[in-house]
């Protein structure tokens, strides 16, 4: 079984891949940029939000199916947020036009 861990660079990759920025506290722990929303895609992944976050700044490694499950989880979630940029779109469109009359 491969064991796999989340992103855990500080900075964009030189192809321009965006990656999980952390800091380094004084005693050396390494924490990561913690995205929002992270109960519904942790309960979407289904997966605890303390296991998300491990993934998420590398501090964990986990199994394929996990891995697998928070890849769904954030294509599922990536589809959500096009459909809401659609809609705002949508409005800021109304509201320029309504601006124009």
């Amino acid at each position: 079984m491969t064991m796999r861990s989340g992103p855990h660079k500080s900075r964009a990759s030189s192809d321009g891949e965006a990656l999980v920025q952390g800091r380094t506290h004084q005693d050396g722990r390494r924490d990561g940029v913690r995205p929002r929303g992270l109960t519904q895609l942790a309960a979407a992944a289904g997966v605890s939000k303390q296991m998300l976050s491990f993934i998420a700044t590398g501090a964990k490694l986990v199994s394929d199916d996990v891995y697998r499950k928070v890849a769904e989880a954030l294509l599922t979630e990536a589809g959500r947020m096009t459909t809401a940029v659609g809609k705002i779109e949508t409005m800021a469109g109304r509201m320029f036009a309504e601006l124009e009359e």
